[in-house]
C-alpha cells in the first residue's frame, strides 16, 4: 500500500466512512481459480458457474493474498502473501500458507514472505518442470521501506510447494528464496509464448523500472529490468492481459513480448493505480478514476487507435468510494471488494461485480454479497480479493468456430451467415450486417458482438476443384486377381462404390468387370469407372477348355488340346475316349494334340468324345487330373 493510500484511509475513518476493495472478473479455460479465500474468514465458490459464498474459511487477510485449484476446482492451498510487525492499522500478524483442510503448512511469521499490506502480496504459477509442485511468488509492501521500523525488507521471494507431501495435502521444499530487492506492492505472472514458461513481473521501489524474472523447468531465473515511466511512487497494482500482450500498471499501458519479457510503452492513461484489470477478451481496459469527488468505472477499447485520446466508456459510478483491488473470475464477471459498502451494525462489507465485460452493454451489481470482517483488522476493512495469474481466465467467449465451405457458382457467390444473434457484427472487409455475399474462396471473419461480450466466426470458402479418378497397380496383366481399386480424390465429399459396400477409397476386385465410383460434394456427383479384363493373350484354363474341333484341314481350329497356348502348364499324359471308351488318342508333353485320327490312323467319326488330362501346374509337384468332352466335327 502507498501512502496516498494510507492518507485515504485515515481520512475515510475521520468521515466514519470505510475504504474498500473492487475486483474483476474473466471468463476461464481452466478451474485453477474456482476457489477464492480471503477477507476475514470467508471467500467464494465458483464450482457451480455461479459465485455462493464460503463462510467459517480459516484465512486472514488485509489486502493481496493467492490461491491456487487443480484442473478439477479443488483447492490446492492458499497464503496472505506474509506477514507485518506491529503497527496501529492491523497490529501483529503471520504470513500463512494453509493446505486444503485449512491447517498451515508453513508459517513466514512477520519476517519471511511478502507484506501482509502488500496489495498484490503474492502470485501462484504451476513449476513448468513438475506437474506436482507449484511456485508460490510473493512482494513486500512498501510500509517495510517507508518506516524500516516496521520490519526488514524482504523484496521478491519465492516459495516451492510440493502436493507429493504430506498424503497429498503439499509442503514447503524451499522457502523464503530472496530474487530482487528492493521490490513491494504489484506482482503478476504471464504466460511464456512457448505454453510452459513463464515471466514474473513486479518493479524496483527504488528506481520504479519493471524487474521482469524468466521461470522455467530449472527454475527462477536472474531477474532483469525493463523500462517502466517514472510515477510519484513505484505501481501498487500490476496487471496483464490474458492473452499476455499487454500489462498496466495504473498509470501507463505497455506491450508486453511473451516470447522474450520485453516491455515497450503503448499508451499514457492516468487512472486508478489501484483499481483496474483487462477484459477477459484482453481487448478492454476497465479501471476507476476520480473525476471532481466521484469514482467512475472507465472503459477502454484497446483495439482502438489513439488511447490516449479516446472518450472512454464510463460503465458507473461507484460514488465516495476507495475502490480496491479488481479480479477476473471464472464466471467471465468482474469482482470488487468496495469499502463503503460497510455495514457497521451486521459487520460486513460488500463485493459487487461488473457483469459482461466484454459487451457492448456492462453493468455494475454493487453489494452482491456481504461477508464478515474482523473489527480488530483496520477497523474491520480489508480490500483483499486473491491475486491470479489472469491468462487462466482467458475468455471462453471470445474463441472462434470454424466453418468450411465449397462455392460452387462463383457469378451467384456464396452466402455466409452468423450462426450466433448479436448486437453488432463486423466483417473482416468492414461490411456491418450479419450476412456476406462471397464470389471467390478465401477466408472470412465475423465478429460479433452481444450483451456480454465478443466471439468470432471463421468461414473457410475453398472453390470446387474436386476430381475422382479410379487407379489399380497391375504388376501381371495375366494374373489379375484379387486386384485392388483405388479411388483418388481431391476436395471434400462421399465417395462410394457401386460394386460394394466399401466407403473407403479402396475395393477389393475378385472377378472381371466395370467397376465404378461416384463422388458426392456439395456442388456436384463425380462418376469414374475402371474395367477389369484379362487380356486375350493369357492363360485361362482350366476355365475356358475348347468343346469342340473341325479337322478339315483348312488349318482353323484343326487340332484339340485342353490346353491354350498361353498357359505355361507341363502335360503328363492326354487320353480321348470314344463313346464306348476305346482309347483313340494318347499323348505325352504340351506340342501332341489330337488331329481327329484314331490310333490305327482313321479319321474318327464326327462324334461326343471323353478326355482326361494328367498335368502339373507351374513350381508345382503335385500333379492334377482334369475330365471333359470334346466334340468332333466333320
Amino acid at each position: 500500500m502507498n501512502l496516498n493510500t494510507i492518507s485515504c484511509m485515515y481520512r475515510l475513518l475521520a468521515l466514519g466512512l470505510f475504504c474498500f476493495v473492487f475486483g474483476p472478473a474473466a471468463a476461464q479455460l481452466s478451474k485453477h481459480g474456482n476457489i477464492w479465500y480471503f477477507g476475514a474468514g470467508s471467500g467464494l465458490d465458483f464450482s457451480s458457474g455461479s459465485p455462493t459464498v464460503l463462510s467459517n474459511i480459516n484465512v486472514d487477510t488485509y489486502e493481496g493474498c493467492a490461491g491456487y485449484c487443480d484442473a478439477g476446482g479443488k483447492m490446492l492451498f492458499y497464503t496472505n502473501g506474509g506477514g507485518f510487525v506491529p503497527n496501529g492499522i492491523n497490529g501483529p500478524r503471520e504470513g500463512i500458507i494453509w493446505n486444503a483442510n485449512q491447517a498451515v503448512m508453513y508459517n513466514m511469521g512477520d519476517d519471511k514472505g511478502g507484506g501482509y499490506s502488500a496489495a498484490q502480496g503474492a502470485v501462484i504459477v504451476p513449476h513448468p518442470g513438475n506437474p506436482r509442485q507449484y511456485f508460490l511468488f510473493t512482494i513486500d509492501h512498501n510500509l517495510s521501506v517507508i518506516t524500516p521500523p516496521l520490519g526488514t525488507h524482504r523484496g521478491l521471494s519465492y516459495f516451492v510447494v510440493d502436493m507429493t507431501l504430506n498424503g497429498g495435502l503439499g509442503g514447503v521444499i524451499e522457502a523464503d528464496k530472496r530474487l530482487f530487492t528492493p521490490a513491494t506492492e504489484a506482482i503478476t505472472a504471464v504466460r511464456h509464448s512457448n505454453g510452459k514458461d513463464f515471466w514474473i513481473i513486479c518493479s524496483s521501489y527504488t528506481t520504479q523500472q519493471f524487474v521482469v524474472t524468466p521461470l522455467t523447468a530449472a527454475g527462477p531465473g536472474a531477474p532483469f529490468v525493463q523500462p517502466r515511466l517514472a510515477t510519484a511512487l513505484a505501481p501498487n497494482v500490476i496487471k496483464a492481459a490474458p492473452d499476455g500482450k499487454l500489462i498496466f500498471d495504473g498509470t501507463n499501458l505497455y506491450n508486453f513480448d511473451a516470447a522474450t519479457g520485453s516491455i515497450t510503452l503503448k499508451a499514457t492513461l492516468g487512472l486508478s493505480t489501484y483499481s483496474h484489470t483487462f477484459s477477459p477478451s484482453s481487448r478492454y481496459l476497465l479501471a476507476f478514476r476520480d473525476d471532481s469527488g466521484f469514482s467512475n468505472i472507465l472503459r477502454y477499447d484497446l483495439s482502438l487507435p489513439n488511447l490516449a485520446d479516446q472518450v472512454p466508456k464510463v460503465i458507473g459510478n461507484m460514488e465516495l468510494s476507495f475502490n480496491g483491488l479488481m479480479q477476473l473470475g471464472p464466471d467471465g464477471n468482474v469482482y470488487l471488494n468496495e469499502q463503503t459498502e460497510f455495514n457497521i451494525l451486521t459487520l460486513t462489507q460488500g463485493i459487487s461485480r461488473i457483469t459482461c465485460p466484454d459487451g457492448i452493454a456492462p453493468r455494475i451489481q454493487r453489494n452482491l454479497f456481504d461477508l464478515p470482517v474482523d473489527i480488530n483488522n483496520a477497523g474491520g476493512l480489508y480490500t483483499s480479493l486473491p491475486n491470479f495469474a489472469d491468462y487462466i481466465f482467458a475468455a471462453q467467449n471470445s474463441q472462434t468456430d470454424t466453418t468450411r465451405l465449397t462455392i460452387c457458382d462463383t457469378l451467384n457467390g456464396i452466402l455466409l451467415q452468423s450462426a450466433k444473434t448479436g448486437v453488432v457484427y463486423r466483417w473482416d472487409n468492414g461490411a456491418t450486417t450479419d450476412t456476406l455475399r462471397v464470389h471467390q474462396a478465401g477466408i472470412y471473419t465475423l465478429e460479433i458482438t452481444d450483451s456480454c461480450g465478443v466471439s468470432f466466426s471463421r468461414f473457410e470458402i475453398a472453390s470446387d476443384n474436386a476430381e475422382l479418378d479410379i487407379t489399380a497397380n497391375i504388376a501381371d496383366s495375366c494374373n489379375l486377381f484379387p486386384l485392388t481399386l483405388r479411388a483418388l480424390t481431391t476436395g471434400t465429399g462421399t465417395l462410394s462404390w457401386l460394386n460394394g459396400s466399401s466407403a473407403s477409397d479402396s475395393l477389393r476386385a475378385d472377378k472381371e468387370g466395370i467397376y465404378v465410383a461416384t463422388f458426392q460434394t456439395s456442388c456436384r456427383t463425380l462418376r469414374d469407372s475402371f474395367e477389369v479384363k484379362l487380356s486375350e493373350k493369357c492363360c485361362k484354363f482350366p476355365d475356358q477348355v475348347p468343346n469342340a474341333f473341325t479337322p478339315n484341314g483348312d488349318n482353323i481350329n484343326d487340332r484339340f488340346s485342353p490346353v491354350l497356348g498361353a498357359c505355361e502348364l507341363e502335360v503328363l499324359e492326354l487320353r480321348i475316349y470314344a463313346r464306348w471308351g476305346e482309347l483313340v488318342f494318347q499323348g505325352f508333353n504340351n506340342t501332341e494334340t489330337w488331329d481327329g485320327l484314331t490310333l490305327n490312323g482313321t479319321d474318327a467319326v464326327g462324334d461326343v468324345y471323353a478326355y482326361t488330362l494328367e498335368y502339373r501346374l507351374p513350381n508345382e509337384q503335385q500333379v492334377r487330373l482334369l475330365k471333359g468332352e470334346v466334340t468332333l466335327i466333320r
